[in-house]
């Protein structure tokens, strides 16, 4: 008891006692104003240490707390005191906090190790609770999950577990209305494919056999047809015209490649398929010509990311012929801009007449030399004189001469032999 209070007036402090050792240690605190602790709090000896939790309007620095302890010296402590609980009446102090150590304190008493008695009672006075950590984000908890010093309860309650069902962070159960739930498997589509493959390979529940160059490939209808505007109305066709009773519908075809069939059959049933700069013009023709639209979207994405002064004018001409608008005016805007890279390679001597003019007539063509398309024009003349020096003329007509430095012209245009 401290000095000055009345010994008939009973203390508000509230008693603590050992919970784990008891028969080792007594303890009395006395504070300058009521403490206010959780229910329930873990210390650690020989000096008591509180894990606690704070809101964020407590004061950083709480007032110092003046402790007596009394030793009994006729027993000596067969061990290092361990832990204890200690039980306070009172409200939280603490809100979502993190476990913290708090660090030795200095005092007058000494509290024995084995085979030591204790000094005398002493006097200490220390900070409790020192600044607390900062709190951990609400948005790195689940929903709905309690925190507990800081980390997230491993137990959660039934509502919550039917409220807030996630498979690797996508939600599956979602509440539409008053006691009416939405129930989503995102993995269900992929599943579904790949047993529609594997009944596919082992040729279970087929309906549809299509031969391509001596291959057979059996499919179903339904799945070839959701994919495939070119097969539905050929299925459909061929249903009607086929005999009634027939098992399976056979298809014979001659305007596709049995490698690349197989390759779209596989991105079909499964999703995915490996593209090269080997095979993306092939496949890009060949879903192209079967309607496959979303496979025609994954290789114009794929050659986009593929464009090179080597093969820019290529990917041009194919794109008009399929009508490809996006990777036509892709390939055509990058063919202009970078010119003096692309006269330098041989796929711009290969090119048909109408498109060699249509592309060194283009006003956006990027040149700082008009030179530089002078000689282009005598490049692809010259790769085959026999057929192209006839539209010289036609040619040289798109050059703008009037760009061109009047040495150029005396020294070499003049002496040019065509």
């Amino acid at each position: 008891m401290r000095k000055g209070e009345n010994p008939a007036t009973p203390p508000w402090v509230t008693t603590v006692s050992a919970g784990t050792q008891a028969s080792l240690i007594a303890h009395t605190y006395g504070m300058t104003q009521p403490p206010i602790y959780s229910q329930a709090a873990n210390v650690q000896a020989p000096i008591i240490g509180v894990t606690p939790t704070l809101p964020p309007h407590v004061a950083p620095q709480l007032p110092l707390m003046t402790a007596h302890y009394q030793l009994q010296q006729h027993q000596q402590a067969a061990q290092p005191l361990g832990n204890m609980v200690v039980n306070l009446q009172s409200q939280t102090l603490y809100r979502h906090s993190q476990p913290m150590a708090v660090p030795p304190l200095n005092g007058v008493c000494q509290v024995p190790h084995p085979g030591h008695t204790a000094v005398s009672n002493g006097h200490m006075t220390c900070p409790i609770l020192p600044p607390p950590p900062p709190a951990l984000p609400s948005a790195a908890l689940p929903n709905g999950v309690p925190a507990t010093n800081g980390q997230a309860s491993s137990q959660v309650s039934h509502n919550q577990t039917i409220n807030n069902d996630n498979t690797n962070g996508v939600q599956m159960l979602r509440t539409i209305g008053m006691g009416k739930y939405e129930f989503t498997d995102p993995w269900y589509p992929k599943e579904m494919l790949k047993e529609l493959n594997q009944q596919r390979r082992a040729k279970e529940f087929t309906d549809l056999k299509i031969i391509v160059e001596g291959k057979e490939f059996e499919v179903h209808q339904n799945v070839l047809a959701s994919c495939s505007l070119y097969f539905k109305d050929l299925i459909k066709r061929s249903s009607r015209e086929s005999a009634k009773g027939a098992e399976k519908l056979e298809l014979t075809m001659s305007n596709i490649n049995a490698e690349v069939l197989e390759l779209l059959l596989e991105f079909v049933y499964t999703g995915s398929l490996i593209i090269d700069s080997a095979n993306a013009k092939i496949l890009l023709e060949a879903a192209s010509k079967f309607q496959f639209h979303t496979f025609c979207k994954v290789c114009v994405s794929f050659l986009e990311k593929q464009l090179t002064a080597n093969n820019c004018l290529g990917i041009l001409a194919m794109a008009e012929a399929m009508q490809c608008v996006e990777l036509y005016n892709m390939a055509k805007a990058y063919a202009l801009q970078n010119f003096p890279e692309v006269a330098n390679q041989d796929e711009i001597l290969n090119i048909s007449r109408e498109d060699f003019v249509s592309y060194i007539s283009n006003d956006s063509l990027n040149t700082k030399a008009e030179e530089l398309v002078y000689e282009t024009v005598i490049k692809w003349i010259k790769k085959d004189p026999g057929n192209r020096a006839q539209h010289a003329a036609e040619l040289l007509a798109v050059v703008r001469l009037p760009f061109i430095h009047p040495s150029y012209l005396l020294n070499i245009v003049d002496n040019e032999e065509l």
